[in-house]
């Protein structure tokens, strides 16, 4: 997922760099948004009437989303913060525009009054990964698809695939990190008080896989 929406920040610079507020892509996130949630319910209520579920059908909720469709409007959200850091004063380092991402990211999981109402914990959670594709340049890419660092990216990313398996057990009890929904002091696993360097350490390790497997994917058609 992370490396997901580093590609969907790669691909939205010209919405969010065009000096224009990104509206008619924000309008179309929502109304898709709309239209999934709308056709799920209908489809829920539908099974309960004709007897397929033996259940109450469950009510019509538009600012909350629990199914995949809350990466709509957790799109909208990355596209107003992408388009307001990009506004401000012109000069800023890209690095302190993606420190202040991930500073974000991890503080918001101390907030005790943070929820995920219009799935913005997730929004802020993700966001850094969003941010990096909007400032990543193609000719960074260009300087690492090299043989070497293709190489070296082939082993880590098999190394980290070996380390994953070999800790299984561990890294499944760490799951509501990686869905950026949950606060720190609602993950069992993690605590309070290490919450943010569980969340660091997701950064790390989605950061450097997604890297090595963007480095060991073939250029070719």
């Amino acid at each position: 997922m992370p490396l997901f929406i580093f590609i969907a920040g790669y691909f939205s610079k010209r919405a969010v760099n065009a000096g224009q507020f990104p509206k008619r892509r924000i309008v179309g996130f929502l109304t898709i948004y709309a239209a999934i949630t709308l056709f799920f319910w209908l489809i829920d209520c539908l099974a309960v009437r004709t007897g397929l579920v033996q259940a109450r059908a469950t009510p019509l909720r538009f600012f909350s989303a629990s199914g995949a469709q809350w990466y709509m409007v957790a799109m909208v959200w990355w596209l107003l913060f992408g388009f307001a850091l990009l506004s401000l004063k012109p000069g800023i380092k890209p690095w302190i525009l993606l420190g202040a991402a991930l500073l974000g990211g991890l503080l918001i999981g101390y907030e005790s009054t943070a929820g995920d109402f219009l799935v913005f914990l997730r929004a802020v959670n993700f966001f850094p990964f969003f941010l990096a594709g909007l400032l990543c340049k193609s000719e960074w890419f260009q300087f690492l698809r090299k043989p070497l660092p293709r190489w070296i990216a082939l082993a880590v990313l098999l190394l980290l695939i070996a380390w994953m398996i070999w800790k299984y057990s561990y890294l499944h009890s760490l799951w509501q990190i990686l869905t950026g929904r949950h606060l720190y002091k609602n993950i069992a696993a993690v605590g309070t008080g290490l919450g943010a360097l569980y969340r660091l350490g997701h950064y790390l390790l989605a950061g450097l896989t997604g890297l090595c497997i963007l480095l060991v994917i073939p250029d070719r058609r």
